[in-house]
């Protein structure tokens, strides 16, 4: 039965990731999406887009291009999913990425009683 049906497919467009991309000029960037990482990735190779940081920096340097990757799948919720892309950009210290350190999370303000 299974030779004949498929129990499920794989997503080739995977969404709900934390990816990064390196330009040839070897400057770099990291991000994160909810949608299709293809779809986004084609957004930031876009040079007319000027919306996100890949994006300009193609614009103004038009014969480079980025190759991306992605580096692991994050959560569906948005305040979870942009503290993980921190803590990413924190560690590689993405040269394109306008944050460059993110803030302690302090659990207990006044402590443990």
């Amino acid at each position: 039965m299974q030779t004949l049906f498929r129990i499920k497919d794989k997503k080739i467009y995977p969404s709900c990731k934390i990816y990064y991309g390196i330009c040839t000029c070897g400057v770099d960037y990291t991000g994160e999406t909810k949608r299709n990482t293809e779809t986004r990735w084609s957004e930031h190779n876009n040079p007319s887009n000027k919306k996100s940081n890949p994006s300009r920096h193609l614009n103004k340097n038009i014969d480079h291009t980025f190759t991306w990757k992605i580096l692991c799948q994050a959560p569906k919720r948005f305040n979870i999913r942009k503290n993980l892309e921190a803590i990413y950009i924190s560690i590689l210290k993405s040269s394109l990425n306008e944050q460059k350190d993110f803030e302690r999370l302090i659990l207990f303000k006044n402590g443990i009683t």
